[in-house]
């Protein structure tokens, strides 16, 4: 009977392993071959033979050294089937197992007498055969090359405890971790007492058990150098020395402490040591994360406490707590780029409304007539705002149809002449069923209605844009705007409602009163008694400067004058660039560059209009990088319900390259 297997090609392996590989379907096939000849042969003895020395030493000292997790599990497989004392060494050229990985050709076979009849020394007797063992110093010799020679309290508990430990590693939750080795013990029982089976519900002291069990894996993983200083009372230095620890009667480490006196229990006293940076703490402190519904940082750590003394416990709670992905759901922190630079529009000299920015307010309710009983319908307010000037344009308009729009755009030109470019709040900003402003989304999204739009700017070489979806701060000039006309807008009429005359006259008085106000910051010279202000740009003086007296009587050049409107405009634009411009220097907030998501990352999208635990997951698959600072502030997103671009802003950012509990 011959067997043998093809070494791995994608993951290369020493010789001694694959030799070690050799051993362990050698001691399969004995077993196989003994439990069918069993009742028929007895046998005396068993001779089982290998040419590589280092295997050799593994097999007759398997407990003497420490081993890694390969070595270790196939040394079981080895020691579970065959004895040590089995083992012998035979020469390479006597060994027929090496013709296999040698090869021989087809005619040679037949008469290959090392095949078919073994090692010539073979058919002797047993007491002339070249039967070599290793001697205890080859085993050491042998070890130092392979191994790193240390001191434990159990050899056999050593290859156990990496076996289980990388069991541990498989599991994501700590009461399911316990029930399968409960369960892993109960079969242990069963086996060993057919008679008195266990077949109910597991019980308390089976899962104090396990537990034990779980923590003495993990602690021996850690701890086997203090175990060992422990049992042999030679216990120096370590870092857990402060805490005093000692052994129970389940050879479990506990904090001795200096509280042993008080009226307090047991495990509270004493507390269980759990090492930091370890799969089973983080298990443990997750199960008790959800134990205690996700509570912070200081309550997880007192509870664990009561039984547990994690090393480095609070850091450990705090970054199982940082990963929980409930937890971040509801901490909503968003991500955050570094505020961009001001767009070109906002800091070239223009004329203005060259550049605009448009936006609409919510409904307001407008009289038919100022009677009594009289019908109302719903108003709103457009607004056209200079990017440079920050100058505005009111028009106020009775629905949100395309061509209420391009009539106001008519008469906003009319009056300011055309502008070259217009910027708008992307339709989807409009899309919620609870927004006011729903029927503008409707708008945007008709293709009718998008189109007479559109053919009206292209028309008038007019380019219309619209921003990154759900991203106000990108508009914020606009924003801006509205903000300050509807604050205007309430105090002055409170709760009255006016006819469309009256209405329009108040928002035209409103759009003078906000182009009035100063872009820069009043001084408190005696001297400085102008500031700049919007209305400059467009008439030459604020909207509520004094009539100027007349000076019609003057002697002077039409060229004088000419030159002296000239001057002044040119005043203007140089204050705007020495004093309104540096105004805008400062950032107020996001001041420091943050690291760019990147393709493949996976957010959770923040949606005000749910809660939290409806908020959809994504996936970037592309990034908007800004192409003078490189740095990402929206990307397009993939999630069940199709592609979407986002601002960063609205996308919480999942940890993947970490354990994350859920």
């Amino acid at each position: 009977m011959a067997k043998s297997r093809v070494a791995p090609l994608k993951k290369q392996q020493s010789i001694p392993r694959l030799e070690l590989c050799g051993a362990v379907l050698l001691s399969k096939i004995t077993n196989r071959f003994l439990d069918r000849i069993n009742n028929e042969l007895k046998i005396n003895d068993i001779y089982l033979f290998s040419d590589s020395n280092i295997v050799l030493c593994w097999i007759k000292a398997p407990y003497k050294h420490k081993h890694d997790t390969y070595v270790s599990h196939r040394l079981m497989q080895i020691i579970d089937t065959t004895n040590g004392k089995n083992w012998y060494y035979i020469n390479t050229k006597q060994n027929p197992a090496d013709l296999i990985t040698r090869g021989v050709m087809p005619k040679d076979l037949p008469t290959c007498q090392l095949w078919w009849q073994g090692a010539p020394w073979m058919a002797n007797d047993l007491s002339s055969w070249p039967i070599l063992t290793p001697s205890d110093e080859d085993i050491s010799t042998h070890q130092n090359k392979e191994e790193k020679v240390v001191n434990t309290t159990s050899s056999i508990a050593r290859l156990n405890y990496c076996f289980f430990y990388d069991l541990f590693l498989k599991q994501s939750n700590f009461s399911k971790l316990t029930r399968t080795i409960a369960y892993m013990f109960r079969f242990l029982h069963n086996v060993s007492n057919k008679t008195n089976k266990l077949s109910s519900y597991l019980s308390v002291t089976e899962l104090n058990k396990a537990h034990d069990f779980i923590i003495r894996i993990t602690q021996e993983h850690t701890f086997h150098k203090e175990i060992s200083e422990l049992q042999s009372n030679t216990f120096k230095s370590s870092p857990i020395r402060k805490l005093n620890p000692f052994l129970d009667e389940n050879k479990l480490i506990r904090t001795g402490g200096r509280i042993q006196h008080s009226d307090i229990p047991y495990n509270q006293a004493h507390p269980i040591i759990l090492p930091a940076k370890d799969h089973v703490t983080t298990l443990i402190i997750q199960h008790y994360h959800l134990k205690l519904l996700h509570s912070g940082i200081q309550n997880t750590l007192y509870n664990i406490r009561l039984k547990y003394w994690p090393i480095h416990g609070r850091n450990e709670v705090k970054k199982v707590i940082h990963l929980c992905v409930r937890c971040i759901r509801y901490r909503g922190q968003v991500c955050g780029q570094q505020m961009s630079n001001l767009p070109t529009p906002r800091v070239t000299l223009t004329h203005v409304f060259d550049k605009v920015g448009m936006d609409f307010s919510g409904a307001i309710a407008i009289r038919s007539a100022m009677t009594r009983n009289c019908k109302y319908y719903k108003g709103y307010i457009c607004l056209f705002v200079c990017l440079a000037t920050r100058a505005i344009h009111l028009e106020l308009v009775t629905d949100l149809s395309a061509q209420a729009l391009i009539c106001a755009m008519k008469r906003f030109i009319s009056r300011r002449g055309i502008f070259s470019t217009c910027y708008t709040d992307n339709a989807t900003n409009f899309k919620g069923s609870k927004s006011e402003l729903h029927d503008l989304y409707k708008m945007f999204k008709n293709d009718d209605s998008y189109s007479q739009i559109i053919d009206f700017c292209t028309s008038n070489e007019i380019e219309f844009k619209f921003t990154v979806p759900l991203a106000s701060h990108m508009g914020g000039i606009y924003e801006a705007g509205i903000k300050s006309v509807k604050s205007l807008l309430k105090r002055h009429l409170y709760s009255t409602k006016l006819t469309y005359e009256l209405l329009y006259t108040v928002i035209v008085q409103i759009e003078g009163i906000v182009n009035s106000r100063p872009l820069c910051p009043l001084t408190d010279l005696p001297n400085d008694v102008t500031c700049l202000t919007p209305s400059h740009f467009i008439i030459g003086k604020a909207m509520t400067d004094l009539p100027e007296p007349n000076m019609l009587d003057c002697n002077e050049s039409r060229l004088n004058v000419y030159q002296k409107v000239i001057t002044l405009k040119q005043r203007f634009w140089k204050e705007f660039y020495s004093n309104y411009l540096s105004e805008l220097q400062t950032r107020n907030k996001w001041l420091q560059p943050r690291p760019n998501l990147k393709i493949g990352d996976l957010v959770i999208v923040k949606d005000e209009m749910v809660p939290p635990t409806c908020w959809p997951l994504g996936r970037v698959i592309s990034l908007n990088m800004n192409k003078t600072d490189n740095l990402v502030r929206s990307v397009v997103i993939l999630t069940s319900k199709g592609q979407f671009s986002r601002p960063i802003h609205k996308l919480i950012l999942l940890p993947l390259d970490k354990d994350v509990s859920t």
